[in-house]
């Protein structure tokens, strides 16, 4: 059977054009793709860039109120065992920073200061010290108001806390400077958080060890508040991908995050050495 000429080479040309359709849409394809990943790349960067920013001011802010607490006790502006002049330095250092939880010190024989956070709306001042040979927490608590605080009331119980038995503060006596370690147990109880933590000598002589301390459930809250993208949301992961902190809005030192249930309490440390 005999093929027509023109049927032929009209076959042929729509063959050549539909091949070259083909491959054109392949390589656009490819280029496409390529381009897309490339973009979305550029965008992940930017929104990670934005949030490591925006961590990495949360971390300077505690950083520098570590740093204005520890030159008023070392150049010796006040003794470490001057309770309402170290109070009124501690909690006004609380209250500037937003992100904090704890501003604490301890010293060799295990007494303990702390001015800290219950939530937006309560602030305790804790100490640990011994009394009639045995230890004991006295704590005042504080209601806060606008531009102020409301002493609410005192209360004692006896306390087994030993601050020098706490890794954080034997870390940071063996330190030459101040470091971010992690902090798991309080006074009150164990919660996860992570502390900057140094030794303070005054005149070559050793008086203790000075931390500030972010609980990760007011970080989890932090991290609500960062935009990422139109529906993201900001995580701290551990290296071992477990959740260390998670954003949700209600999350305090009294309400603990809801929205994860994988949290740990060993922490990762990554964000600051990153």
């Amino acid at each position: 059977m005999r093929i027509d000429v023109r049927l032929a080479l009209s076959i042929f040309v729509l063959g050549t054009i539909a091949l070259t359709s083909g491959l054109v849409h392949a390589l656009w394809w490819r280029t496409a793709q390529g381009n897309s990943r490339a973009l979305a790349g550029a965008v992940n960067q930017q929104i990670l860039g934005a949030v490591k920013r925006e961590l990495s001011s949360l971390i300077a802010g505690a950083e520098a109120a570590h740093g204005a607490v520890r030159t008023i006790l070392m150049q010796n502006v006040i003794d470490t065992r001057e309770a309402d002049k170290r109070e009124f330095v501690f909690l006004a250092q609380l209250q500037a920073q937003p992100s904090l939880s704890w501003i604490a010190f301890g010293w060799p024989d295990g007494s303990f200061f702390a001015s800290h956070k219950l939530g937006d709306r309560q602030l305790e001042m804790t100490e640990i010290s011994d009394e009639d040979g045995k230890r004991q927490r006295r704590v005042d608590r504080y209601k806060v108001i606008t531009g102020d605080i409301e002493f609410e009331k005192r209360f004692l119980e006896q306390s087994n806390f030993d601050v020098t038995q706490q890794p954080w503060y034997r870390q940071a006596e063996k330190a030459e400077r101040p470091v971010w370690l992690e902090a798991t147990d309080y006074p009150a109880g164990g919660r996860p958080g992570i502390a900057y933590a140094s030794a303070v000598d005054v005149y070559g002589m050793r008086q203790g060890a000075l931390a500030v301390m972010i609980d990760l459930d007011r970080l989890s809250r932090f991290l609500a508040s960062l935009s990422v993208g139109r529906s993201g949301a900001a995580f701290v992961l551990r290296p071992d991908g477990i959740a260390a902190a998670v954003p949700d809005p209600d999350a305090d030192e009294v309400h603990g995050t809801q929205c994860c249930a994988t949290r740990h309490c060993s922490l990762w440390l990554a964000l600051l050495t990153t």
